[in-house]
């Protein structure tokens, strides 16, 4: 077996890639990898508040965990949108502040876990795939 279907293009997973939503046409969101070291950094920046407790055996109440991931996806691994729109039909521009509000609606957990499914599906990466998936993204992206 050739170990190069092992091998992952972490510049594409630095970068991001784009993925169609695919629940709703028209829908495209640039995730970059899980693995991704800005993510890391966030999530142990974060987690570093409750440093103290951790060590005297505290966990990390479940409700701030999931917050702190939350913030770190929206901040770290969403990097950019196409398609969604307001109530009224309106664009709406990316900004991480907004991805935060969004994925943490539970009316959209739908939507959060799509993006952290992208992010963790390491196959997303591979270099072979994406590679793919970046020639199939750049037909319908507006230099995004």
């Amino acid at each position: 077996m050739d170990l190069n279907i092992f091998a992952v293009d972490h510049s594409k997973g630095d970068e991001g890639l784009w993925f169609d939503y695919d629940r709703t046409p028209g829908i495209r969101v640039k995730i970059r990898s899980i693995e991704c070291q800005d993510y890391e950094a966030s999530i142990e920046r974060q987690r570093a508040k409750y440093a103290r407790g951790m060590r005297a055996g505290v966990d990390i109440p479940k409700k701030v965990a999931s917050d702190i991931t939350r913030r770190s996806v929206a901040d770290c691994l969403v990097v950019d949108w196409e398609g969604l729109t307001d109530s009224s039909g309106e664009a709406v521009n990316f900004d991480p502040t907004l991805c935060y509000q969004i994925i943490s609606d539970e009316r959209y957990v739908d939507f959060y876990g799509w993006i952290l499914q992208q992010a963790a599906d390491i196959k997303n990466f591979a270099a072979e795939e994406a590679e793919h998936i970046a020639k199939n993204s750049e037909a319908g992206c507006d230099g995004g």
